[in-house]
């Protein structure tokens, strides 16, 4: 059986291991999809939960629709 401080010790290095894989995603785009938060430059699921407020680039889940060459020329001609 393992004392307190083993357990404390192997805690603390998951927890810091976890912390480290996220900061190498600091700087990329986050999206939240569900109940995960996904790196979307690398496509890398993050963790469990919400993207902090603090984390100011994120991408939202849905795209906006590409609009057709055809309807963007309709729209000139009927200066819309």
């Amino acid at each position: 059986m393992k004392s307190p401080e083993e357990v404390k010790a192997a805690l603390e290095k998951v927890i810091d291991g976890v912390f480290d894989n996220i900061a190498k995603h600091n700087e990329h785009a986050w999206k939240q999809i569900g109940r995960c938060v996904y790196c979307d430059d690398c496509g890398e699921r993050l963790y469990q939960g919400r993207i902090p407020k603090s984390h100011t680039n994120v991408v939202s889940g849905r795209k906006k629709p590409v609009e057709p060459a055809s309807t963007t020329e309709m729209r000139a001609r009927w200066n819309k």
